[in-house]
């Protein structure tokens, strides 16, 4: 299972490393490749990266607001419902 994380990260790694890529299989091989987008570089497109994953984690967390909000409105509509 260890070895599946590390080989998963490792993949992972390709794209958001622009300028500052170590081996990416660094005890198979010591082959780098060098990616046109960075996580922290802005000039490598780093702050539009960086900011990706929280407006994705914001979108879930809005989805989820959202599904609770109209299950507990519709809950309520057919508790209503059942008792008149």
């Amino acid at each position: 299972m260890v070895l599946l994380g590390w080989a998963g990260h490792a993949v992972a790694d390709f794209v958001p490393h622009g300028d500052d890529l170590r081996p990416l299989f660094w005890p198979i091989s010591d082959w780098r490749w060098s990616s046109p987008i960075s996580y922290y570089n802005s000039r490598y497109d780093g702050r539009e990266f960086f900011a990706l994953p929280y407006r994705l984690i914001l979108l879930v967390m809005a989805g989820l607001l959202i599904r609770r909000r109209r299950s507990k409105v519709y809950g309520e509509a057919l508790v209503d419902e059942k008792q008149g």
